[in-house]
């Protein structure tokens, strides 16, 4: 498995903690970097794909759109990898030139506002508690109301049309876990 939201510093602006604030995060690119070294044999042997971005690959770390041509990878992600009846895992593409982990203050990316998403609740105990699809450009609304129940922990953003997973959200005061 590969942990990818161990330690996420506070983008900018979090500081700034707004009732209803909230987090979009991508992953962190360090777990993958090492994929990006192995030979096309290796990445085969372990399911993984080699893709050339065109304008439909969105990278999870960097929650955006790689430049066409650039070198991606898809790969099975565990989204989920909880004790829990909701254990997921599923394809996501990530980019070689990802740089920086994605963090978003109280919006989302244009990859994300531009697709029609599925928004997952989850508690404490990895347990989906609602769940919501909308076009990204009016998932703000949703995703606050959402985060202010008080058994949320965190949610889920998926790609409605393929169910890849695409993002975490937190609140702005709550640490990942």
């Amino acid at each position: 498995m590969i942990e990818a939201y161990d330690s996420v510093p506070a983008p900018h602006g979090a500081a700034d903690k707004t009732p209803g604030g909230f987090v979009v995060l991508g992953l962190s690119p360090e777990p993958f970097a090492p994929l990006f070294k192995m030979t096309a044999q290796e990445l085969a042997s372990r399911d993984i794909d080699t893709h050339i971005a065109d304008d439909d690959v969105p990278c999870r770390i960097s929650l955006s759109a790689p430049a066409a041509g650039t070198r991606v990878l898809l790969i099975n992600y565990h989204h989920l990898d909880a004790k829990s009846p909701y254990a997921s895992a599923g394809p996501i593409f990530i980019s070689e030139e990802a740089g920086s982990q994605g963090r978003y203050l109280n919006f989302l990316p244009p990859v994300l506002a531009s697709r029609l998403l599925s928004i997952r609740a989850y508690d404490k105990a990895d347990r989906m508690l609602d769940a919501r699809v909308c076009e990204g450009s009016a998932a703000v609304p949703i995703i606050s109301a959402m985060l202010n129940e008080p058994d949320v922990h965190y949610l889920h953003l998926h790609f409605a049309k393929r169910g890849c997973f695409a993002a975490r959200v937190i609140r702005t005061e709550a640490t990942p876990s």
